[in-house]
């Protein structure tokens, strides 16, 4: 019996377990895409569009209507999602359309002077990244073409990967490895020198992730570095890498099939067992994967939900209301408006909205009309589409009054200290798996001892 492929099998499983944070929330299967896409963004509405360069066209697939087609004059190869529009473009060809998300139509097109480098998202539109014989010319455009802003570098840039934006800020790739940083608006630029040349650029809220090939990782932003993290894989300019809300930022590798989560508490992986050929993230807290097959399509959510705490429900002193009182918040900061107060009784529902006082929320319910058990509940919800309700327990009550005291709440495990009792169970089960299999191997080395000796 040999150590160490006990010793692998124990590191792969605890390299699986699931990643802080990540749901697989929902999947989209058979998509009839007529040829392989070459990218694909995901609009504000959850519309996924494809370039599709093989038909000359782009490609949206609606979850409830299907996938349609808009045709355009030249091979788009690569896509950019911004300010209600999709830019499509080809690196190192001088065409671009761009397209209304909500009509469908072409807003603008153009072709020429320059070869596009690359587009990115920025306030208002886009930033065209173009090529020409003797510098690189950037230009901030509206989604029908109105130049706002533009400007001019002599630095070489590289041909691929060569830029990020977000909010006004651009981030370029040097092919001798600082990194540009220019606001839209503002001529020249600011120079930032990592120790090291980045691969890949993921922005969002004006800040950068630069990635290298040894896997180190660096959060800029105007002000310089903000933290740096040894992501401990290779890196190459074929994986996806996304900028997250919360500084997170998630990366996808294409070769492991595994999905990278780097969060302030640390990094977590999660298998991707369909592989990953394409993905794109829609609001910073969700990531589409598109699948080796081309047509399946499987979302990850990075959105944690609320918690609710030191809830209570006290009848008024006439009985024809109750005070409920709860402490809610979200981990990821993005709670969806107030949490509300909920009364059921039978089929008879009354909400009321929470206010905020202090750190706790309050809500006074009124009784349903009728007779019988009513119960009462917290729900909140946030931007990530997380809702969770939280039981205060029933009260007797007759003619839309209080009439007797009320029970408590099924007494159930939080569910954060449910998963992490399961995660914990998990490696201690490996961990015992790993301490018998070294037992193992030395107890057999010792006999096998004893038996040369005799």
């Amino acid at each position: 019996m040999r150590l160490y492929p006990l010793l692998a099998l124990v590191l792969v499983c605890l390299a699986a377990l699931p990643a802080e944070g990540v749901r697989f929330i929902r999947s989209f299967e058979n998509i009839p895409l007529e040829s392989p896409p070459s990218d694909m963004v995901v609009d504000d509405g959850g519309g996924i569009w494809f370039a599709l360069p093989g038909q000359s066209a782009l490609g949206l697939y609606l979850p409830d209507m299907g996938l349609s087609y808009i045709r355009l004059g030249f091979k788009a190869t690569d896509l950019a999602h911004g300010a209600g529009a999709v830019a499509a473009y080809s690196t190192g060809l001088p065409e671009l359309a761009v397209v209304d998300v909500s009509s469908r139509r072409i807003l603008y097109e153009a072709s020429g002077p320059g070869m596009i480098n690359a587009v990115v998202p920025l306030d208002q539109g886009f930033a065209v990244i173009k090529r020409l014989p003797t510098l690189t010319q950037v230009q901030q455009i509206t989604p029908t073409g109105e130049v706002l802003w533009e400007t001019s570098i002599t630095v070489e840039l590289e041909s691929y990967g060569v830029a990020a934006g977000s909010g006004k800020y651009v981030w370029l790739r040097t092919v001798e490895g600082p990194l540009l940083m220019l606001e839209a608006g503002r001529e020249g630029y600011r120079e930032y020198r990592l120790g090291w040349k980045p691969v890949i650029l993921a922005s969002t809220g004006g800040k950068v992730w630069a990635i290298n090939p040894e896997g180190e990782a660096a959060l800029v932003s105007i002000r310089g570095v903000e933290r740096r993290v040894n992501l401990e894989t290779r890196v190459y300019l074929g994986y996806k890498a996304f900028a997250l809300a919360r500084d997170n930022m998630v990366l996808l590798s294409p070769v492991t099939e595994i999905l990278l989560e780097v969060t302030g508490s640390g990094i977590a992986r999660e298998g991707l067992p369909e592989g990953v050929s394409l993905a794109a993230s829609r609001g910073g807290i969700e990531v589409y994967v598109l699948d080796k097959s081309f047509r399946n399509i499987v979302v990850a959510s990075f959105s944690r939900p609320p918690t609710i705490s030191d809830a209570s429900a006290t009848p008024s002193g006439d009985g024809a209301s109750i005070s409920v009182r709860a402490r809610v918040s979200d981990p990821d900061d993005d709670l969806a408006g107030d949490p509300r107060a909920i009364a059921l009784l039978g089929t008879t529902v009354v909400t009321a909205p929470m206010t905020r006082s202090g750190d706790t929320y309050q809500a006074e319910l009124k009784v349903p009309e009728g007779d019988g058990t009513v119960r009462v509940m917290v729900e909140a919800s946030d931007m990530g589409g997380n809702s969770v309700r939280n039981d205060l327990g029933t009260f007797e009550v007759s003619a839309g009054k209080v009439k007797g005291a009320g029970t408590p709440p099924p007494q159930t495990a939080p569910q954060e200290d449910l998963q992490s009792f399961l995660l914990l169970s998990v490696e201690m089960a490996l961990l015992v798996v790993l301490i018998a299999a070294i037992g193992l191997v030395f107890f057999g080395r010792s006999r096998r001892r004893g038996r040369r000796k005799r």
